[in-house]
């Protein structure tokens, strides 16, 4: 079985999970923390409607290449879903993770993608967990922590997105 997304190159989410797995093991041994951050393509389905799904997967991809450059060679990034993807950041404290995720927010805020019709702006909303906030953690712990994170940053008061040329809102991340 492939190890990789055939769409965006990134860890599959059976390799992306058990990488994570692997990451908690070893933070329990060593006695370190692990970060995880969940993020979420804002208003994907309006892409793909708007502009057609080759666009979309145009944005999927430049996405996955700006998490991938904006973050440790030995962070893994998978896809976890539709257009959902898991960050895993390995020996990295709660106070990290939050910065990372705004980084690679601000990453893909500042990319502009041409379309036939318009330019695009495609934007991210992120949720971090941490195993430090666990006594104990497991892997279903930290990534339901982060998609209730992910959910949280939706739905904030700072959740405006616009998917049209030249305009887009920041969002909160909540980690």
């Amino acid at each position: 079985m492939a190890a990789h997304d055939s769409l965006t190159g990134l860890w599959n989410r059976s390799s992306i999970l058990e990488f994570l797995e692997d990451e908690l093991d070893k933070s329990r041994r060593e006695r370190s923390s692990i970060g995880v951050i969940m993020v979420d393509v804002d208003h994907f389905k309006r892409i793909n409607d708007t502009f057609g799904h080759a666009v979309g997967d145009q944005v999927l991809n430049r996405i996955s290449s700006c998490l991938k450059t904006n973050t440790r060679r030995y962070n893994k990034i998978g896809r976890y879903g539709g257009d959902e993807m898991v960050v895993v950041l390995p020996d990295c404290q709660k106070s990290h993770v939050e910065k990372i995720a705004e980084r690679l927010r601000l990453s893909i805020d500042r990319q502009h993608f041409k379309t036939e019709r318009s330019a695009l702006r495609a934007t991210i909303s992120c949720g971090g967990a941490s195993s430090e906030t666990f006594h104990h953690p497991t892997l279903r712990q930290l990534l339901q922590a982060s998609d209730k994170a992910l959910y949280e940053a939706k739905a904030g008061p700072e959740c405006h997105r616009h998917v049209q040329a030249g305009q887009a809102r920041k969002r909160k991340i909540t980690a």
